[in-house]
């Protein structure tokens, strides 16, 4: 059974500010809540459900830029076999990512979104290219150092 003060809001006279059912003054100008006060019952916003139109949108366009990646991995690869390596194990791994983690959220029944499947992606695209870019930095002052006792000696 629902309590009715946890799911109320009571509405300012004076500024029609949404406040607490516990609280005395409004929030936001102090005028005392008593008496006429209007409170209204707020809605209990559900999980978010799914909208097959917009995951067969967001799987169809994930389908095009996974295509997308596999084109160009072998346009680098044809031109650069060399690059194609270093290509693949930098973009697998926050696929793979992104992958493993939307099915285990789908596994424990629960449903993802697709922007939060977007975000996902994205994030684990900065994080792989944040770890480069430190490995990079590391490797430059690295470099720096060994010049300097190179040249010191």
């Amino acid at each position: 059974m629902k309590n009715a003060a946890r799911d109320s809001i009571r509405i300012c006279p004076e500024c029609a500010a949404e406040n607490s059912p516990f609280s005395d003054n409004c929030w936001l100008c102090q005028c005392p809540l008593t008496g006429d006060v209007e409170i209204v019952t707020a809605e209990i916003v559900g999980e978010n459900r799914p909208n097959p139109i917009l995951d067969r949108t967001f799987a169809v366009l994930t389908g095009l830029v996974g295509l997308l990646i596999v084109i160009v991995g072998i346009g680098i690869a044809a031109d650069e076999p060399s690059l194609g390596v270093l290509y693949v194990l930098v973009v697998t791994p926050p696929l793979l990512g992104a992958f493993v983690r939307v099915k285990r959220e789908m596994r424990r029944r629960r449903y993802v979104g697709w922007g939060e499947r977007l975000a996902t992606l994205i994030v684990s695209f900065a994080l792989m290219y944040g770890l480069l870019m430190a490995l990079g930095v590391a490797a430059l002052v690295a470099f720096f150092i060994y010049c300097v006792i190179a040249l010191s000696t």
